[in-house]
């Protein structure tokens, strides 16, 4: 199989000598191939910036919040003096009163920082969804290049290796050139030793001294140790 991928995971295009060899199936893997590579080029770059627009929105919307936060605004006793007002005209200038004076454009500007930040984050999950089709695509036309420069191999083939590696193994073994394969041996934890003797039904079965406690088996219990032992 041709390697269209360096050890970094970067794109390197085939040469005109690697391209010329090519047959016809392979051509049509490897254009696929490249499509799908500049589609997530292009994909990762919108990503990229739909990122950095969102974090520019939510900026402008804390320091919307902010200058919103700080304006002067209405509070309950400019609500009644207004009714006041509007049931009886000129009710505030011949009493000296006044109401709140708030400044309209704040409270535009909070509003149109709160629709623009809704709305990068409504592309920028448009754009996440586009990176993960294009993510898909790309893994689908790099496995049909892969079917198409690899060669297949049946299931009656991979048994045929199977055993004819297991049997030059055994003449190895036979004539020394390579040792034995060690068989699986148990686990030091406790819980792998719960397991094994459960599963084998006592300890005897499981192993003999696998995991017995002390220098000696249970055929020594109650017999009197001397040095020689």
């Amino acid at each position: 199989m041709m390697q269209v991928f360096d050890s970094k995971g970067r794109f390197t295009p085939l040469s005109g000598d690697q391209f010329a060899i090519l047959t016809e199936p392979q051509i049509g893997a490897y254009s696929s191939l490249v499509t799908a590579v500049d589609d997530v080029a292009t994909v990762y770059a919108e990503h990229e910036a739909a990122i950095a627009a969102n974090r520019a929105a939510a900026d402008a919307l804390t320091t919307a919040q902010a200058a919103h936060a700080k304006a002067p605004k209405w509070t309950r006793l400019d609500e009644v003096r207004s009714q006041i007002e509007q049931s009886r005209p000129g009710y505030l200038a011949r009493s000296g009163l006044s109401l709140t004076k708030v400044d309209p454009s704040i409270g535009a500007a909070l509003n149109q920082a709160r629709q623009a930040h809704s709305d990068c984050q409504i592309r920028l999950q448009q754009a996440a969804d586009r990176r993960s089709a294009v993510n898909g695509a790309l893994a689908l036309a790099l496995r049909a290049w892969q079917v198409a420069t690899s060669q297949t191999i049946t299931q009656e083939q991979l048994v045929r290796a199977h055993l004819a590696g297991e049997t030059q193994h055994r003449a190895d073994v036979a004539a020394g050139r390579v040792p034995e394969r060690e068989q699986p041996r148990i686990a030091n934890s406790k819980i792998d030793q719960f397991a094994y003797y459960t599963k084998q039904h006592g300890r005897g079965a499981g192993g003999g001294r696998a995991f017995g406690r002390g220098a000696f088996g249970p055929s020594m219990r109650g017999r009197t140790i001397t040095p020689k032992e």
